[in-house]
């Protein structure tokens, strides 16, 4: 059975000041639901011989918010790498190129307008492919390398004393302490890019 490592800080050599990362941003963060109701309604009339009719209703409202300390904020873990270009953006550009030919469609003739519209869709299908295609590879990248942070991030310590962090007993780093400042040089330490990493046997 391997010994556990010790957690006094590297920099002051004191264990007092000495938290695990994730419980100072567990502490630090808040999450509140708000939950209201609003209650309407009036009296309209349609005519001087018409009668009065009543309307009314209730509407719920609910609200989300999320607050962090600077500390927490600083030592958050590193947030997964943005999803591919999705159909949000495929939407947005569909719309602004109808908008486009809707104009086109009221200031130009026809012919010239229909040469117009398939240059438009053309280009919009090679915009799209190549965002696609971009955007999934960059992603591919930059999920092992966010793997490898956030794994290190588990066993991050903080110590408030020296405000630096560090991996007791990290064979990568040799337990080295850095400012919170550098937090993220401490988690990417010994991390390879698949390219570069040898073959398996």
């Amino acid at each position: 059975m391997q010994p556990v490592p010790a957690l006094s800080c590297p920099q002051c050599n004191d264990l007092s000041y000495v938290r695990k990362a994730s419980a100072v941003v567990e502490e630090g963060s808040s999450e509140g639901v708000t939950n209201s109701r609003t209650t309407f309604g009036g009296v309209a009339s349609q005519g001087f011989f018409e009668p009065t009719t009543t309307f009314g209703g209730k509407a719920r409202t609910t609200t989300t918010s999320f607050a962090q300390t600077q500390l927490a904020s600083k030592l958050s873990p590193p947030p997964p790498p943005a999803p591919p270009f999705g159909v949000g953006e495929l939407l947005s550009l569909a719309a602004v190129l109808g908008g486009i030919i809707v104009l086109i469609g009221i200031f130009v003739p026809a012919f010239v307008s229909n040469l117009l519209c398939l240059g438009w869709f053309g280009l919009l299908a090679l915009m799209t492919a190549a965002s696609i295609s971009g955007s999934r590879r960059t992603r591919q990248q930059l999920v092992p390398q966010w793997q490898h942070a956030r794994g290190r991030w588990d066993y991050l310590y903080y110590c408030a004393r020296c405000d630096g962090v560090f991996i007791p007993g990290d064979p990568v780093s040799g337990g080295q302490f850095v400012p919170a400042s550098g937090m993220q040089q401490l988690l990417l330490a010994g991390y390879i890019p698949p390219l570069l990493q040898a073959p398996k046997p």
